[in-house]
Order: structure tokens, then C-alpha cells, then sequence
């Protein structure tokens, strides 16, 4: 007895699906629940880019954030 072209993917589809839901799991993830750290209280001295990308017509404006030495609250650079 052959099996039909059919009924051999919905069982594979079927069986694919099982696997993977086996080992992804099919529940919620779970987390630890506890108090979320506080920001830190102290300034610190943070860095900035500024970057215009242009594909035809349209722009894209970008800044972009990064821990840089010096003061806290001193002269920027530019």
C-alpha cells in the first residue's frame, strides 16, 4: 500500500510541528520577579553622534550614545 503525496506532508507538516514544539515549549517563559535595579545617582560623562543617512528621498536621522572620558557635564566636544 503507497501513501499518498498528501497525507505523507500533513503528517510530516504534523510531525514538525510536534518536534518543535517539544523543544521550543509551548508554555510561558518564566522570570525571576524581584525589585528592578535603581539608576545609578552620580552623573557620568556620555558621548554623542549625530548621523544624517539619505537613501533617495529619504532620511534617517541618528544618534548615537557612548560612555567617553572626561567630565561629567564639561565643555562637548564638537
Amino acid at each position: 500500500m503507497t501513501m499518498q503525496r498528501r497525507t505523507f506532508l500533513r503528517m510530516s507538516a504534523a510531525g514538525a510541528t510536534g518536534v518543535g514544539l517539544s523543544l521550543l515549549g509551548a508554555g510561558q517563559a518564566l522570570a525571576a520577579v524581584g525589585p528592578l535595579d535603581t539608576a545609578p545617582t552620580t552623573p557620568f560623562a556620555v558621548g554623542v553622534r549625530r548621523y544624517d543617512w539619505t537613501r533617495g528621498s529619504r532620511r534617517c536621522t541618528t544618534y548615537v550614545y557612548y560612555p567617553a572620558t572626561g567630565t561629567p557635564g564639561g565643555n562637548p566636544v564638537t
